[in-house]
């Protein structure tokens, strides 16, 4: 069976999120066509295995000569059923569920008839294992959202009490388009630049364990199996995937006003949907925009998650024990 599979969205996380399915359609045999929302997936397309082949979603309908298959939208369907439009769940229900159940959920109303979510099991991209990062801890503090990132003075923080441990911070993203990124650069954290998504692939694959705020590279962090540490705010932990190697520290309950935001955010969005379809590819390159701002930046609700309690966890998670020796890592492909 030809299948076209579509992401959660445009953004990195969107498609990292769906690889346990698209692998899981895959390895039973389907041909999978990947609907591509942006120029930054159809980079990260490249490094997928076994597709047969990748379309971008708005030349879907017009394609000529197009084959046959049936199309899995699983933006629109989990879309919907945020807003009660498909599915029998209630609205307040539906808002409980994880993301791994929310693409069940999607999943089952395709027939897809894959194992749940969470037995899909993870197959890492493979990587150029890089030795110079084999006892490096990856700072990742940007997101698309201010409400999504944890405040710069704890970045520091965390910095300096990781000073006396084998562990060596580094921070990765994009200073020119995130102030975050370069105010932690600016305050003694080597800054190493990824400007390829092969890049970060490669340094986050190599590296002992991840750090970061919810965002794309985070979720790709997970997939690669690596020991990830996860800081989300409350509204958007329902985006936390359960595996060994993963953790979260969520901050406080959001306030009535941030949701106020987000839900006004939101309505923005479905009504640019209404009016002009699914976001235009070529204008789906993030720019540096806060797309889902926080009303108190100076005390937005991730900060109540302190260096200390990621230190905690570092450590009762056995994660600040000694260097790896190069012996023990090396180049993956599974």
């Amino acid at each position: 069976m030809t299948l076209y599979v579509s992401s959660l969205g445009s953004r990195l996380g969107d498609l990292v999120v769906m690889l346990p399915i698209i692998d899981g359609l895959i390895s039973r045999g389907d041909r999978v066509i990947l609907v591509v929302r942006s120029p930054l997936q159809m980079e990260f397309a490249g490094f997928l295995t076994g597709l047969a082949g990748v379309i971008k979603e708005h030349e879907l309908e017009n394609a000529t000569g197009r084959e046959p298959g049936r199309l899995c939208n699983f933006f629109e369907d989990v879309n919907q059923r945020n807003y009660g439009k498909r599915g029998s769940i209630p609205i307040s229900e539906y808002e409980k569920t994880t993301i791994g159940q929310r693409l069940n959920l999607a999943c089952h109303e395709f027939g897809l008839a894959l194992d749940d979510y969470e037995l899909l099991g993870l197959h890492s991209l493979s990587f150029d294992y890089l030795p110079e990062y084999r006892n490096k801890v990856i700072f990742i503090p940007g997101a698309t959202g201010s409400s999504k990132r944890w405040p710069v003075e704890h970045w520091l923080g965390l910095a300096d009490m990781l000073a006396s441990s084998s562990l060596s911070p580094i921070v990765v993203g994009q200073p020119e388009l995130c102030p975050d990124v370069a105010a932690i650069a600016d305050g003694g954290v080597q800054f190493v630049a990824t400007p390829r998504l092969r890049e970060a692939i490669n340094i986050i694959s190599s590296c002992k364990l991840v750090i970061s705020s919810d965002t794309g590279l985070m979720h790709l962090s997970v997939h690669q199996k690596k020991a990830t540490v996860c800081i989300f705010n409350q509204l958007t932990s329902i985006w936390f995937r359960k595996y060994p190697h993963s953790y979260i520290l969520a901050g406080d309950r959001c306030r009535p006003e941030c949701l106020q935001t987000a839900d006004d955010v939101d309505l923005q969005f479905q009504r640019s949907l209404d009016l002009h379809g699914p976001v235009a590819y070529e204008r789906s390159i993030w720019q540096g925009e806060d797309y889902v701002p926080c009303v108190q930046l100076m005390n937005r609700c991730t900060a109540a998650v302190y260096p200390a309690h990621v230190l905690r966890l570092l450590q009762e998670a056995s994660l600040m024990g000694s260097p790896v020796p190069a012996s023990a890592s090396g180049f993956s492909s599974n």
